[in-house]
């Protein structure tokens, strides 16, 4: 098991906001979102209120210190399902790069690719 695994997820209550595109650089289209990830009615840039205000005090920062310059950012909500779904994919596309059908993978194997994913 890998060690963030075993650190409990707790809702923190904390609410989603979205990361503005006037402040901040965001990769689009979003990689995810073009494999069609099911984000459902929230784009994935989306982050809890603290983390934006932390990015916007780094992201004011930045601009004394190179002016013009904006933090890009890559990722940043990642519901349940798009981690699922995510996982599932990169199983897939491992399967392919190995030449190998899901279909007759072994208990065993089938495990020891998912650690690897």
């Amino acid at each position: 098991m890998k060690p963030y695994a075993m650190i409990p997820i707790v809702e923190c209550g904390e609410p989603l906001v979205p990361i503005p595109d006037s402040v901040f650089s965001l990769e689009s289209p979003h990689p995810y979102v073009t494999l069609e990830a099911p984000y459902g009615d929230r784009s994935p840039y989306f982050v809890r209120a603290g983390i934006l205000s932390l990015l916007t005090d780094a992201q004011t920062y930045l601009q004394t210190k190179q002016p013009g310059w904006k933090i890009r950012i890559f990722d940043a909500y990642r519901p349940i399902a798009v981690q699922k779904f995510m996982v599932e994919h990169s199983f897939e596309q491992l399967l392919q790069s190995r030449d190998l059908a899901q279909k007759d993978l072994t208990q065993h194997q089938r495990q020891a690719l998912l650690q690897e994913v």
